[in-house]
């Protein structure tokens, strides 16, 4: 299959790990590949580690794993969420049920054992989880780039020029589509690296004393990030945004914070918070001590 015939799947959640997300998605692009974002929810805000936001072009309710080549799985936190998604899961299993690529880079080993894909399989992944994919039934290995089959695995965002080669490689393996094999719909392929504010990512207790949490991004200072977030169902203006999952998110509440009410203030006010060795007021912005 000529690499500008492919269409490639790479799924986000929040906490993924930034380039081993858009690395592959620009990539693959770059050759013509017809590469789709999919997450949870299409439209809604998802948060990389250090705050990059990315917004998927589709819900992985919605697609059909039949109509993809390949799907890369990112690493970073994110695989902890992707491998409790029972879709996330099932199109993982299918594409590799087809025979097609499906590539895990990092802690998407996690997702690999999960969907039952590890066990008697050769692969690599970062070493911290290297026992789960180990007791998962996989032989692991230290390397830059393992391929087994239609599996291909690495170890860290160093790795990712290998991991894309070998993909690339993979892909080129497959037999090319019949003309009048068109995918179930247009997915669209818009998810851009464009931005213009952070998206932080929080946490919330499902209930009180409960172990079980949700995680959801909150963009913070961009009027067509929220519009985006209020999609998902949020009521009111300004709306600071919901997750699919429900959970409302905190960062009306801490907006003072980041529109100035802390401010920076000599030694000598008697009302001071100390971070980091300097000292913040915590009177109203636009008062002074006199």
């Amino acid at each position: 299959m000529e690499l500008d015939n492919a269409r490639i799947a790479v799924l986000a959640e929040n906490q993924y790990q930034e380039l081993e997300l858009w690395y592959p998605v620009m990539r693959f692009r770059e050759a013509g590949a017809a590469v789709t974002v999919v997450g949870p929810a299409a439209g809604q805000v998802y948060g990389s580690k250090l705050g990059y936001p990315v917004v998927p072009d589709v819900s992985v309710d919605d697609v059909d794993p039949a109509d993809f080549d390949c799907v890369i799985v990112p690493g970073g936190f994110s695989p902890e969420s992707l491998r409790r998604n029972a879709g996330m899961l099932d199109l993982v299993r299918k594409v590799e049920d087809d025979g097609r690529v499906v590539a895990a880079i990092c802690h998407a080993g996690w997702v690999l054992a999960s969907a039952g894909l590890a066990k008697g399989r050769r692969l690599t992944c970062v070493s911290v989880i290297k026992d789960d994919v180990i007791n998962a039934g996989a032989e692991y290995v230290d390397e830059p780039v393992v391929r087994d089959g239609n599996l291909i695995t690495s170890r860290l965002p160093n790795d990712l020029p290998d991991f894309c080669r070998v993909i690339a490689q993979a892909i080129s393996e497959l037999p090319e589509r019949d003309a009048s094999d068109h995918p179930s719909r247009d997915y669209g392929n818009s998810s851009s690296a464009n931005y213009t504010a952070a998206a932080k990512v929080r946490t919330k207790a499902m209930g009180p004393g409960s172990a079980n949490y949700l995680m959801f991004a909150a963009a913070e200072g961009s009027r067509s990030l929220w519009i985006q977030l209020s999609q998902s169902g949020c009521r009111g203006s300004p709306c600071p945004g919901r997750h699919a999952s429900g959970a409302a998110s905190m960062a009306s509440r801490r907006a003072p914070r980041y529109a100035g009410r802390w401010m920076r203030t000599s030694r000598s006010s008697p009302t001071t918070r100390t971070g980091r060795g300097r000292r913040w007021s915590s009177k109203p912005a636009g008062t002074r001590r006199r």
